[in-house]
């Protein structure tokens, strides 16, 4: 097998000799391409109302704790998984939406502007920051994103 981009494979669940078969019900395994990291992180609908691309972003990995990375907005994935019906022939029953549950979260794509100096693992975590304008909002933004950043020093210790 060649794969179509340089990369590596994890999860394999094959092995040689055995018969993946014609008719595959999963995948056999799972390749992570190394070019075009990117994060994704959530936000709430109403929060993404000024949120354009090339607007700068502050990012603080839990991975490294008392860091804080530049950043920059790529794009606004306008989609969520509770706009998904799937076909069926029942015809859809619309609720007033539950005030307990959060209402859909959706991803923003940003590139970190010196990826070379971060090993962006998949699935970390961490916080991200969007500054849309320089309003007074921006200063407390950049000390909360800061406190994020260092609180992870503390988090790992047994209190």
């Amino acid at each position: 097998m060649v794969a179509p981009e340089d990369g590596y494979v994890v999860d394999l669940q094959v092995r040689p000799g055995m018969v993946a078969g014609i008719l595959r019900v999963g995948g056999i395994a799972s390749f992570i391409v190394d070019d075009d990291r990117y994060l994704l992180a959530s936000f709430n609908q109403g929060t993404l109302k000024y949120v354009k691309p090339g607007q700068p972003v502050e990012v603080a990995l839990d991975l490294y704790p008392g860091q804080v990375f530049a950043a920059k907005v790529d794009s606004v994935w306008w989609a969520n998984g509770e706009g998904q019906y799937m076909p069926t022939d029942v015809i859809p029953k619309f609720y007033p939406a539950d005030p307990k549950q959060p209402q859909g979260e959706f991803a923003v794509k940003i590139y970190l502007d010196n990826p070379s100096i971060v090993g962006l693992l998949i699935g970390a975590q961490g916080a991200a920051a969007i500054y849309t304008s320089g309003g007074g909002f921006a200063a407390l933004r950049k000390i909360t994103i800061r406190m994020h950043s260092w609180i992870n020093w503390l988090y790992p210790m047994p209190f």
